[in-house]
């Protein structure tokens, strides 16, 4: 179920039976979708487990220099990065997955072209973490302030997959649906006000980066734990590098992972070539390797 607020419409949702157009038609009226059962539960606890046993080593709070009065990242809440390194599942399952590739053409290919990765995370809200401030993920590029949101193309799409429960009352993300059409300008919102994304293992939630939203308190007694993977155009530099991605695992990749993970070509709508080496198609260039889907 989705907890509704209020004061703003609820998220509405589909299950992925009913197919990616249908996810495509909300997102682009409200901004944000929830899939029932677009991945195999399995999948997700095969990520879990590799997740789980490197969390230790991962950071809590915000690093040096981030900007937490955006987003209120603060010690009760882990964010935990190189995915690509920490789980073969990830690599080869969730980043070839064809019902997030098929929203994904739908939202950039038209106006952009090639997408990629801005990055893979993991986002643990410890019991007693507080609701981050309720932002759009697009203020991480300045030119998106100086963008319409009704009519301008979109920069990002996030995709978060809960590798457990997602509820109201343990920090399940909020989201102010219909807010991606919005003017710019600081967010105020109470966060306890907005309705929140309750989701099983399997399901996912899709959202723009236009779209308002945050996560939740956690006022559970237990960890909730979701997995993002926030895709934008080929044109933008991602957030998180895997340049420190070993050759030999890359070239176990399809061409598609290959690419999402900035090892690949990209092209924009007008077919220029970017990320190339020298003057050649990054995998020509290199004679990198890779395997079929």
């Amino acid at each position: 179920m989705t907890i509704e607020s209020k004061n703003y419409p609820p998220i509405r949702r589909v299950n992925a039976s009913q197919g990616s157009d249908a996810a495509y038609q909300i997102l682009q009226e409200d901004g944000c979708v929830i899939v029932e059962q677009v991945i195999c539960p399995n999948i997700i606890a095969k990520i879990s487990d590799d997740v789980n046993r490197v969390m230790d080593k991962a950071t809590i709070g915000a690093k040096k220099g981030e900007q937490t009065h955006i987003i209120n990242m603060h010690n009760r809440t882990i964010h935990m990065g190189d995915l690509v390194l920490t789980s073969k599942s990830y690599r080869d399952e969730l980043l070839n997955l064809p019902f997030a590739h098929e929203v994904l053409e739908k939202v950039f290919k038209k106006d952009s072209g090639d997408y990629w990765l801005n990055m893979g995370n993991i986002l643990n809200m410890l019991p007693g973490a507080e609701a981050q401030r309720p932002h759009r993920d697009d203020y991480l590029y300045p030119v998106s302030q100086h963008m319409d949101p009704a009519t301008s193309p979109d920069l990002m799409i996030n995709i978060t997959f809960p590798l457990n429960e997602f509820r109201h009352d343990n920090g399940g993300t909020l989201l102010l649906p219909k807010s991606h059409t919005g003017p710019n300008a600081d967010f105020y919102a109470n966060a306890e006000d907005l309705p929140a994304a309750e989701m099983q293992v399997g399901d996912a939630l899709i959202f723009t980066g236009k779209c308002v939203h945050g996560g939740g308190a956690n006022r559970s007694d237990k960890p909730r734990i979701g997995l993002a993977l926030a895709a934008q155009p080929g044109y933008l530099t991602p957030r998180e590098s895997n340049v420190n991605v070993p050759r030999d695992i890359v070239e176990t990749m399809t061409p598609l992972a290959q690419r999402m993970i900035g090892w690949g070509t990209v092209r924009t709508k007008d077919t220029y070539g970017l990320n190339m080496l020298q003057d050649k198609d990054f995998h020509e260039a290199l004679g990198l390797k890779s395997k079929t889907a």
